[in-house]
Formats: C-alpha cells, sequence, structure tokens
C-alpha cells in the first residue's frame, strides 16, 4: 500500500483502507517488490561491480598463466587454459545478467500506472493521468450506483500463490457507476489484476454502502478497454453476490 500511496503522491492516513492502481501485480508480494524497478536496477549494479572484480580476477589469472606455462609442462597448461576458459564464460555470463537486470529495471520504472483508486472510510479518491496531467475525482460512497467488472484479454505470465510456479494472469476492466448532481456518470478503470486490493474495495462498497456489483463473462480487447462505459450494454452484465475473491470469476 505505501508503496502505490508514494506514487500517487498521497499521505499515508489512518483513514484509508485499501488502494489499487493498474501496476501489473505478479500475485505475489516478494515477486512484486523484487520486480520493482529500482530493485533490480540496484541488484544489476552490484552484478556489474562483480562482473569487474571477476574480469580482474580474470586478466591476474593469465598473466599467471602466462607465467607458469614457462617453468609447467603440457598437461598442467592444458588444464589451466581449460580452467580460465571455463572461468571467462562464468564472467561473460554474470556481466549479460548484470545489463539484463539493469535493463529490465529500467524498463519497469517507465511502466507507471495511469491511475490510482484509493478507499477512504466515507470516499473514494480517483487519480488519474490526462494528456498529461495528474488529475483527481472525489465519488462519495453513497453516490456510488453500481460497479461493473469485464474481464480483458490481455494476459502476461507471472508467479503465482498456488498452483503453477508460471501461469497467465488475467486482467480486468472496473466501470463504477454514481450520480452526481441527478446525472449518472462512469469511471473507467482498465486492465489490472490487483485482485488482493480490488477484492477489498469491492467488499467495502458493497457490504456497507449496499452498492450492487455486475460482472460480464463476455472479455474484450486492450485497445477496447480504454473505452468509455456504454451504458446501452448493460445487458451484457448479471449481477452477483460478491463473495470477496473476483479472481474466481475471471
Amino acid at each position: 500500500m505505501k508503496k502505490m500511496l508514494r506514487e500517487a503522491e498521497i499521505s499515508p492516513d489512518e483513514s484509508i483502507i485499501a488502494v489499487t492502481s493498474n501496476e501489473k501485480s505478479r500475485g505475489n508480494r516478494f515477486m512484486d517488490t523484487l520486480m520493482d524497478g529500482t530493485v533490480l536496477v540496484v541488484i544489476g549494479i552490484l552484478v556489474l561491480i562483480g562482473f569487474f572484480y571477476l574480469i580482474r580476477f580474470a586478466l591476474n589469472g593469465y598473466m599467471m598463466n602466462t607465467f607458469v606455462s614457462i617453468f609447467a609442462d603440457e598437461e598442467t597448461i592444458e588444464a589451466n587454459k581449460q580452467t580460465l576458459a571455463t572461468f571467462n564464460t562464468l564472467t561473460l555470463v554474470v556481466g549479460v545478467i548484470g545489463v539484463s537486470t539493469i535493463i529490465m529495471g529500467m524498463r519497469e520504472l517507465k511502466e507507471k500506472p495511469t491511475w490510482h483508486l484509493v478507499l477512504y472510510k466515507d470516499q473514494l479518491l480517483y487519480k488519474y493521468k490526462e494528456d498529461g496531467e495528474t488529475k483527481e475525482l472525489t465519488l462519495p460512497l453513497d453516490h456510488i450506483q453500481n460497479c461493473y467488472i469485464r474481464p480483458s484479454q490481455k494476459t502476461a505470465r507471472g508467479f503465482a500463490d498456488s498452483g503453477p510456479l508460471i501461469q497467465k494472469l488475467s486482467f480486468v476492466n472496473m466501470y463504477i457507476e454514481y450520480v452526481e448532481n441527478d446525472t449518472t456518470h462512469y469511471v473507467n478503470l482498465p486492465l489490472t489484476n490487483r485482485y488482493r486490493e480490488l477484492n477489498e474495495i469491492l467488499s467495502y462498497v458493497q457490504n456497507q454502502y449496499n452498492g450492487s456489483i455486475y460482472f460480464s463473462d463476455f472479455s474484450v480487447s486492450v485497445d477496447d478497454s480504454y473505452k468509455k462505459f456504454d451504458p446501452t450494454k448493460r445487458d451484457d452484465f448479471y449481477p452477483i453476490e460478491f463473495d470477496g475473491d473476483l479472481q474466481a470469476y475471471v
């Protein structure tokens, strides 16, 4: 929670119950922490430091091998060459891992979430990016009528809490229907798989404010996920008694 609040530039507060975003989750807190861009860059730098030390040892090995070859027999010289070849291969692998890890970290740092949803005791705070600017919208929970959930076709591979070590992760789109000044509005929350936080938010809205939850079995493409909610297609959704496990529906 603290990481997402920091990204949303929101100070931690005791009244905050939950926060979610469209930052990809791998279904495992350890993996989410490990795959954080900053962590990956730091690990990559440490690996590269080890890589340069290995190069130094390799150079010393070449010098030592050259000196020993003056006095050693043919068998000893050949054994030293094989040892150095193995060491050089290890050094190359370490260098590749270091560079790859830094590249992965930089990529993760660039993939910033485009929206955050913060649940307070009596309201939702929606912060989102639009035209390069950060905007926000406050939704009193007693103004919320319905929440619509639709799965997306976007998938990814990642580590899961249970089941296979690597599995496909499903994403969902959430649409919040609320009334303001006798007019119905919709908030579009595309492409998230942070089910733990979504479960908490949806359960609170349903149980504390009698908000209705609707689900659709018809998934949409990534591009369609960013389209605004179409009220004329409500028939695609059916009401569910949300039991706190959104992933069971996906």
